[in-house]
């Protein structure tokens, strides 16, 4: 993941804040100008305005939102931590993740480290472990849906 800066009218102008941020979950954006008087300024989503990961400041004061692939909760605050249908895959470098409880079907990466070439994938629904293969290392490693807790199995 990446921040990235842009003019938020044409999209243009586009240019890297930092590179590599991998987990990123929540940005916060100001908007300043001489006149701002700072004791009138309020800041909606203050405390993250009691949103579980993206809080989305509007006129009418805020919206929660979620990650990628990720659907929110009836409360309208809360996001579920992962998708009831998706599809694993491995793609040499990564493993991803496509949520079918959403209709964008964008794939996801699972933010992990030192994979070189994953060319197999299995799941464990009973441990909701993921075990996969990389072939350039030589080993076979598990992990917990969410890509923590990577661990070397042979």
């Amino acid at each position: 993941m990446a921040i990235f800066k842009a003019d938020k009218d044409t999209g243009s102008n586009l240019l890297v804040i930092r590179r590599t941020l991998p987990g990123l979950m929540d940005l916060q954006a100001v908007i300043r100008s001489p006149d701002d008087d700072l004791h009138k300024l309020e800041n909606k989503c203050k405390n993250n305005g009691g949103c579980s990961h993206l809080c989305l400041p509007n006129h009418n004061g805020i919206t929660c939102s979620c990650p990628t692939g990720l659907q929110l909760k009836h409360n309208a605050k809360t996001c579920l931590t992962l998708p009831s249908q998706y599809l694993l895959f491995a793609s040499r470098g990564s493993l991803r993740r496509i949520s079918l409880d959403t209709p964008d079907y964008t794939d996801t990466f699972l933010p992990m480290s030192d994979l070189h070439n994953v060319i197999s994938l299995d799941y464990d629904y009973q441990k909701q472990k993921m075990y996969f293969t990389d072939v350039h290392l030589d080993v076979v490693r598990r992990a917990n849906l969410d890509g923590t807790c990577i661990q070397t199995v042979v």
